[in-house]
């Protein structure tokens, strides 16, 4: 599965890549060599260094809340097991990456940059369909880009 979401993934980026004239850059997780990866200052240095989009994984909470996060679990990046599927967000809003910002939801993300409109995400759906058989994390995602394609037009 893993093969999967990596050949849609460079599928996406290859078709930006070609409709657009010159090259586009893309911040893996934001900027994770100066910041903690998906934290907005991670994204903001991205952004500030001449990305065009910054590359972001979510996963579901408990709750059904689309959380950004690279792993599953969350105790790389906050130094506190917390597995997202099996904690509500508001629990795991709780958590800290390395420079104080806590862990948020897309939500939180797109209220954030609301605006900028000049901010464009590629956003990684991560999900083990073995494990998994439901599509609710592609199905979350598909309303938020159709929601942020009609607010573009």
């Amino acid at each position: 599965m893993k093969f999967k979401s990596h050949l849609l993934l460079a599928l996406f980026l290859s078709l930006i890549f070609l409709t657009t004239s010159g090259f586009t850059v893309v911040g893996h997780r934001g900027d994770p060599t100066k910041y903690p990866e998906e934290t907005i200052q991670s994204d903001n240095s991205a952004f500030d260094s001449g990305a065009d989009y910054v590359e972001l994984d979510l996963h579901l909470s408990e709750d059904g809340v689309l959380v950004i996060s690279h792993d599953e679990d969350l105790s790389r990046v906050t130094h506190t097991p917390a597995i997202v599927s099996q904690n509500t967000f508001q629990s795991l809003n709780q958590l800290k990456y390395d420079n104080g910002e806590h862990v948020m939801s897309l939500d939180q993300l797109f209220e954030h940059y609301k605006n900028r409109p000049n901010t464009k995400f590629v956003l990684e759906t991560k999900i083990d369909h073995s494990l998994d058989p439901s599509y609710e994390l592609e199905e979350k995602d598909a309303v938020y880009k159709e929601k942020s394609l009609s607010c573009a037009a």
